[in-house]
């Protein structure tokens, strides 16, 4: 039995939602847009069939093999949520067996499900916003299982405002498995001015693959850079020992990162478990606060300065 794979967009063709957000922001954890603007190229040319799948693979496999189980969980958490407040209001899941397309502007989008909130509207209170939502009819169920910490990444959140547009559903919901296996939800509802701009971005994206117009982003763009090969350099030994301890020193800053967040979340669990707020333990206050932070204005961000800086990175050369 294989893991499930839903994938309906056809890259070259059409722009799949989880592609918008490398359109709209410039890149991600695996590629540019440049890189992606090129790839759909050789594609349409007829030099590559499709793109190469495998940047991330256990993430990929991870997302296959968990997935059909934690869209049932969101379904079932939703459904608890209906019968909390009506006996006629329920939730149900069903499994896309195609995409949703907007022709215009050849975009795709492969839902991990859709959810239907029937008999009602569920009145949905997101605890991590304190923002109330309507929910009814049909909306989007996006899973994700990330190590990091915290709300869905903004990539996530322009996925599935493009997955809306593409639907025509009216809400979305991110199932997101974090660190130490916790579940939360997120809910969205479509935001016109951000909705405008993935637009825009895909319309300039099309308007490039078209007419061979590369990006002029200055960052990551390796096809404009000469790199000399030092595998036999003198001091090539030297420099492979430095990437591998620069390496391990990063590894390490994100895995007591993650050791801190979980115990922190042990900490809240024990506290609240006690019913205490502020406690004193040996030469320590531990306290336990519940921040409201008023709401201020939108401002306009003022101009800045143009600033120069280094910037060092180490990547590992990946097949294209």
């Amino acid at each position: 039995m294989s893991a499930e794979i839903n994938k309906f967009s056809k890259d070259g063709h059409e722009l799949g939602a989880s592609k918008s957000g490398v359109v709209f922001l410039g890149k991600n954890n695996f590629y540019t847009r440049e890189y992606l603007r090129i790839q759909f190229r050789r594609i349409l040319s007829g030099e590559i069939e499709s793109m190469d799948s495998t940047q991330a693979p256990m993430a990929a496999k991870r997302g296959q093999y968990l997935e059909p189980g934690l869209r049932i969980w969101t379904s079932d958490y939703l459904d608890e949520l209906c019968a909390l407040q009506g006996d006629q209001l329920c939730c149900n899941l069903t499994i896309p067996q195609e995409g949703f397309r907007n022709v215009k502007y050849k975009m795709a989008a492969s839902l991990d499900g859709i959810l239907e909130i029937k008999g009602g509207v569920l009145h949905y209170h997101d605890e991590h916003t304190g923002e109330m939502f309507d929910l009814e009819g049909f909306g989007v169920c996006e899973i994700k299982t990330q190590d990091q910490p915290g709300p869905p990444s903004y990539e996530n959140l322009i996925q599935v405002q493009a997955q809306m547009f593409c639907s025509g559903f009216k809400w979305a919901i991110i199932g997101k498995l974090g660190p130490s296996l916790k579940m939360n939800w997120y809910v969205y509802k479509p935001e016109k001015i951000i909705v405008d701009k993935i637009v825009e971005s895909v319309v300039d994206f099309w308007n490039r693959v078209d007419k061979d117009i590369p990006y002029d982003d200055d960052y990551d763009n390796e096809t404009k850079k000469t790199f000399v090969d030092w595998s036999s350099h003198k001091r090539g030994n030297e420099i492979v020992d430095l990437i591998t301890q620069f390496d391990d020193f990063d590894n390490k800053i994100k895995e007591q990162k993650l050791l801190k967040e979980q115990t922190r979340e042990k900490i809240v669990r024990t506290l609240k478990s006690e019913g205490e707020n502020h406690i004193i333990i040996n030469n320590k206050k531990v306290s336990l606060d519940t921040i409201v932070r008023k709401a201020q204005p939108e401002k306009l961000v003022p101009a800045k300065p143009e600033l120069q800086y280094e910037k060092f990175t180490v990547k590992e050369i990946k097949d294209e």
